[in-house]
């Protein structure tokens, strides 16, 4: 027992040190690091937490070729954790959390075994490491907002005085001669800005111009970034392709297929990701038309079940709050023809 310890905590430190020496002299906090395994299916993925702001490893690390690698790396070194356990007798854990603070060099380990980490429940599509980044983010990550105000002033000196009890001005006292200096002031500043107006136009002409040139270029560079990401994992799958024509078709290389399947979607997520592009599940509830999109009615004989998700079939996605291809679910609709076709059913069921 001793031992499976001692080699089961080695394999979780090969992980954080493959994530630490990733970020090699940057000002990271805290890595976290999930493994889940759920039958064929083997996920590694990680995120990191600056001073403030808790970040994807791709925005942190910034090469999408590194991820890529550190991704087949990490799980690679996470497959150990199988033929470790069933050599020792142990259960297969089936989800791994893992947090390092680099300030302190403490490690946090938790250790999950049920429920399994990609389980549907009752059409509840549930991703354990999504919704352990999407938590944290919200606890960390903040945004600032800045005020600013402009005032013109009269002398501090000037007493106002209101009258508390009617609610009337009993007395206003300004200097004539500072009332007079701000409005010179004043007019002095409206002519200067008279004067400037058309410089400031052509110079916002200028900058308007030198915008729409630095966004096209932006954009192509954006296609280009996706573009070769995509190639990239192209070649990969074509790789992947020729040697599985070349293996006989059995269980272990129909396992093995799945698993690249699974980090086939990963890799996409993680491209999707560098692009700002975000997956999302709407909470239990009534159907949000806004982000969700019912794809097909699903009759019912039960009248409580009427309006409600029956099923969750795609995970929808957004970007900067913006929805770009809403969840796609399937809706319980109460149909009185099919309750009674139902109530038929059972009835000849319970004469025979």
């Amino acid at each position: 027992m001793a031992d499976f310890e001692i080699e089961f905590m080695k394999i979780q430190r090969n992980l954080i040190s493959l994530c630490v020496n990733a970020v090699s002299g940057k000002a990271i906090k805290v890595i976290y690091v999930f493994v889940g395994m759920d039958g064929s299916t083997r996920e590694f993925n990680f995120f990191y937490r600056t001073d403030s702001k808790v970040a994807s490893s791709l925005t942190v690390i910034g090469n999408r070729e590194t991820c890529f690698d550190l991704l087949d790396k990490g799980r690679s070194i996470a497959e150990e954790i199988i033929p470790l356990c069933k050599s020792n007798g142990m259960k297969i854990p089936t989800e791994i959390k893992m947090m390092y603070f680099l300030d302190t060099g403490s490690f946090d380990s938790d250790v999950t075994y049920d429920p399994k980490p990609f389980e549907t429940n009752g059409g509840e599509y549930f991703n354990p490491f999504m919704s352990w980044f999407q938590d944290e983010k919200k606890k960390w990550n903040r945004s600032d907002s800045v005020s600013a105000s402009m005032s013109v002033g009269i002398d501090n000196d000037a007493p106002v005085v209101i009258e508390s009890e009617s609610g009337v001005i009993a007395e206003l006292s300004i200097n004539a001669e500072t009332l007079k200096q701000s409005i010179d002031d004043i007019r002095e500043l409206f002519n200067e800005r008279i004067v400037g107006d058309k410089y400031e136009q052509d110079m916002f002409d200028h900058a308007h111009s030198e915008l729409v040139d630095f966004q096209n270029g932006s954009v192509d560079k954006r296609i280009d970034d996706i573009a070769i990401d995509l190639i990239r994992l192209i070649d990969s799958t074509r790789k992947h392709i020729r040697t599985f024509e070349s293996v006989k078709p059995n269980a272990d290389n129909y396992r093995r297929m799945l698993g690249i399947l699974s980090g086939a979607a990963e890799d996409l997520q993680d491209i999707l990701y560098g692009h700002d592009v975000e997956n999302y599940i709407v909470p239990k509830g009534p159907i949000d038309h806004s982000r969700q999109k019912v794809i097909r009615i699903v009759p019912t004989a039960n009248k409580a079940a009427d309006g409600k998700i029956a099923a969750r079939v795609d995970e929808g996605y957004e970007r900067d709050g913006e929805v770009i291809r809403p969840e796609r679910v399937l809706e319980y609709r109460y149909d009185k023809s099919f309750a009674a076709k139902q109530t038929d059913i059972s009835a000849q069921d319970g004469d025979k």
